[in-house]
């Protein structure tokens, strides 16, 4: 009887003992547990966070590209217009070297329609006295009738070039015009371009 109550102590300390190391194994396993759920839902947070970064990654790539592409077109761009811009210079100093050519056959032209009016004036001053002198000589002896003739034939050549002159007067009077108004029209297109 009393090895059975030592055999029962023993079996209850035992039972005990296991018991115990069940509860500590149960907590164990609790906390087991807990960890492998915090760290299954890190997890799942963390490989959210994964695509996330990863569709972030592509969008900045797909700008990235964008970018690239929108710097390229832009430098095509500016290319383009430096070449625009050199071709608009050329023409510019094409256009002013063109307007002092003409700037400067106007003022020839100027000089020349000055010279004509003067040698005009002369010839009309010379008719003049010669015209005169003409009457005068018709009042003279017969004797100076052929020399009266002649200077009248002197007068109609010189009114028939003074006539020419007039006429050469007029035509460049018209030229003089059209060329003022070629060199104000490009005058007006130099300041557009400007």
């Amino acid at each position: 009887k009393l090895q059975l109550l030592v055999e029962n102590s023993v079996l209850l300390t035992v039972l005990s003992h296991q018991e115990s190391e069940g509860k500590e194994l149960d907590s164990k396993k609790r906390n087991l547990e807990h960890k492998f759920e915090n760290a299954r839902e890190q997890n799942v947070m963390l490989q959210k966070v994964k695509l996330e970064l990863l569709e972030m990654n592509r969008e900045l790539r797909f700008e990235l590209t964008e970018g690239e592409e929108r710097e390229k077109a832009l430098k095509s761009e500016m290319e383009i217009l430096h070449m625009k811009l050199e071709d608009l210079q050329k023409t510019n100093l094409m256009f002013q070297e063109e307007n002092h050519k003409v700037l400067e056959e106007k003022n020839s032209l100027i000089k020349s329609v000055s010279e004509l009016k003067d040698a005009k004036s002369a010839a009309e001053d010379e008719n003049s006295v010669m015209f005169h002198e003409a009457l005068n000589l018709k009042s003279l002896s017969m004797v100076y009738e052929s020399f009266f003739i002649e200077k009248v034939f002197e007068q109609k050549e010189l009114s028939k070039h003074l006539s020419d002159l007039h006429s050469m007067n007029n035509n460049l009077k018209q030229e003089l015009g059209l060329l003022r108004e070629q060199f104000e029209a490009k005058e007006a297109e130099n300041v557009y371009l400007k």
